[in-house]
């Protein structure tokens, strides 16, 4: 098995220590997910995304098309569609 490349430079300690506080993150996420469907009743058929809103105590309502948080959304989709996802478009 072979040695990582020591880490020798600021910019290499900064990207490890951004890499770690991910990991930390992703690490949080999966437990509070476990925690939630450890939690539930296991005769229950709750969809899971109406699982995690009931856990985090928020609701979603429609938004109206017409209205301008329709049209907030609705660019922000538009303006993130990266350019390597060519070969479909997102319609909200």
């Amino acid at each position: 098995m072979r040695l990582p490349p020591p880490i020798d430079s600021v910019r290499q300690i900064m990207e490890k220590t951004h890499l770690l506080e991910v990991l930390k993150e992703i690490h949080s996420t999966q437990q509070l997910i476990n925690h939630i469907f450890s939690s539930r009743k296991k005769d229950t058929l709750i969809n899971p995304l109406d699982m995690f809103h009931e856990f985090l105590k928020v609701d979603i309502d429609v938004v109206l098309r017409e209205s301008e948080d329709f049209k907030s959304i609705d660019k922000a989709v538009q303006n993130t569609h990266g350019p390597t996802h060519k070969a479909y478009t997102l319609t909200i």
